[in-house]
Parts: structure tokens; sequence; C-alpha cells
């Protein structure tokens, strides 16, 4: 291989400045801090405000490598190991897909009936 490109490809990989990390990141934050609420005085401080935002964009961007980190192992594991087929791999991201509306429906708590209703209104429209 090229020196070049696997130069590329870290560098690419440790850009600070890659804002999918710190959405990702700051999305898995939110969700932890809402799972587990005793974290929230460990990220949040009331009376140093500052350091409560450096140690939120740190917790993020290390959040959001993790979540990349996970996503390349999925997809390794889907693609590699499985070696399933086109509608296999499909249908095995919609079963994900749906696991985390559920998992969303359980932290929310949102009544079955009004998850049901909103799910029921997107598959029509689709």
């Amino acid at each position: 291989m090229d020196f070049q490109k696997q130069l590329d490809t870290v560098t690419g990989a440790l850009n600070i400045f890659d804002m999918s990390y710190l959405v990702s990141g700051a999305t898995m934050l939110g969700v932890l801090v809402y799972a587990f609420p005793d974290l929230k005085g460990f990220v949040f401080h009331k009376d140093q405000v500052t350091v409560s935002i450096i140690v939120c964009i740190i917790i993020a961007y290390v959040l959001g490598i993790i979540s990349w980190i996970a996503g390349k192992q999925f997809r390794y594991w889907m693609m590699e190991v499985l070696n399933l087929k086109r509608a296999a791999k499909i249908v095995l991201i919609g079963v994900c897909f749906g696991l985390i509306l559920l998992f969303l429906k359980i932290i929310f708590r949102i009544d079955d009936a009004a998850f049901m209703h909103g799910y029921m209104l997107k598959l029509i429209q689709a």
C-alpha cells in the first residue's frame, strides 16, 4: 500500500474538526445522561460553566470516536463474518433500526398507541 494513503487515512480518522464525531458523541452523551441521571453531577458543574463546556466537548468527542469504532466493527461483522446477501443485510438493518426506535420509546416513555400511530403514519407516507 502507498504510505501517503495510509497517512491520509490516519489523519482523516484523527481530525479533531470532524463534526460527525461531535454530533454522534453529543447524542450518545445525551442518551447516557438521560438514562443515568447520576452522570449529571459528573458532567455538568453549576459553579464552573467553562469547565463543564470543556468536559462536555471532550466526552462527546471520545463517545463519538467510540461510536465510529463500534460502527466499523458492526459493518465488518455484518459483511465478513455473516456473509449476508443484500436482501438479508437490508432486513438486518431494518431490525436494528426498529430496536433503536423501541429503545427510544422505552426511554422517553412514549405511549404505545401514540407510538404506533406515528409509526403507521410514517409507513403510509413512505
